[in-house]
């Protein structure tokens, strides 16, 4: 099935933090009858949760459930999915195999009861993500790159509200912690047998983001063998693009090879770019000057962007894959 594609048309801006802005009040309007509307829970991204019909998901997660979230990369708005792909035995356990992963190609999650593990290799343990029977605090254990040390961050459960699908009750977490970053906490809404409602089904715990107009945002729907939960009022594969009619004085660049495995080349005998390299999850992972190609042999395996910018003045960003 091919994905949906809305273009929205900005007329004459060049500054990309200006078109963003005007593109979310764009994409707001979408919503509005919606926000409108008593909401029992809060919502997601405006969207209540009473809107959509489908049935509950299951106590356990398994091969093929798919989450999909919005997926922002400055004024545009892509989605992203995640799927359990397959079992494997990881680390001595029998771990189900998610991609992509949050800094890798593949996160390893582990189930037991209500509570939900994701392999972390700077622990090397599995980490405690979600509790979805605890009312009241959990604690997770994180690597702590600043004290070079174990860490842990608590999450607190302020209130679990119930929201009724077709005489099924779908259970919400609202949690608060600051899950390993330094300063206040903040909080994230949890969907019991899901996960969490914003950047992807694994925690961000310690996860430093950068100055960046991207990353994972909101979930937009969930599909299991046993339900299709969709939190949007549009189908969960629509792409928002936002063009600007005002190009920049610079032609279409490509890279090559891709898929790389070790380095990129850009077709032009331009060598006065800067470059910074974003993983799916918003986070830089490099940053340089072009000369002659870029290294990338250190990258772990997975999907990223790479941004170009000649003199203050931001090119396009050109996705890769690095095997």
């Amino acid at each position: 099935m091919m994905s949906r594609v809305i273009l929205i048309i900005i007329l004459g801006i060049a500054n990309l933090n200006t078109s963003a802005q005007i593109f979310n009040n764009a994409i707001g309007s979408a919503t509005s009858e919606i926000l409108a509307k008593d909401d029992p829970i809060d919502s997601f991204k405006g969207v209540d949760f009473t809107e959509v019909y489908n049935t509950y998901p299951s106590a356990s997660f398994s091969v093929g459930d798919k989450w999909t979230y919005d997926d922002y990369f400055y004024s545009d708005v892509l989605f992203q999915n995640y799927e359990i792909l397959r079992e494997q035995e990881w680390m001595g356990r029998q771990a189900l195999v998610v991609r992509p992963g949050n800094l890798d190609s593949e996160d390893y999650m582990l189930q037991e009861g209500s509570k939900v593990y994701f392999w972390d290799k700077f622990l090397e343990e599995y980490q405690l993500n979600y509790d979805f029977d605890n009312d009241s605090l959990y604690i997770i254990r994180y690597y702590n790159s600043v004290t070079d040390s174990v860490d842990s961050t608590t999450v607190y459960v302020d209130s679990i509200r119930n929201v009724e699908y077709n005489g099924e009750d779908l259970q919400v977490q609202y949690c608060r912690s600051n899950f390993g970053f330094s300063g206040n906490s903040f909080t994230q809404k949890i969907i019991r047998n899901i996960g969490n409602s914003t950047f992807g089904p694994r925690l961000p715990i310690s996860i430093i983001i950068d100055d960046f107009s991207g990353g994972v945002g909101a979930i937009r729907c969930f599909e299991s063998s046993d339900c299709n939960i969709q939190f949007v009022d549009f189908p969960c594969d629509t792409t928002f693009i936002t063009s600007v009619l005002q190009p920049l004085d610079v032609n279409e660049i490509n890279i090559h090879p891709n898929p790389t495995q070790d380095k990129l080349y850009l077709d032009t005998q331009d060598q006065n770019w800067q470059y910074k390299i974003y993983n799916l999850q918003g986070q830089q992972m490099m940053h340089g000057v072009y000369a002659d190609f870029v290294d990338v042999a250190t990258l772990p395996s997975g999907i990223y962007f790479l941004q170009l910018q000649r003199e203050d003045e931001l090119f396009q960003a050109i996705k890769f894959v690095k095997e």
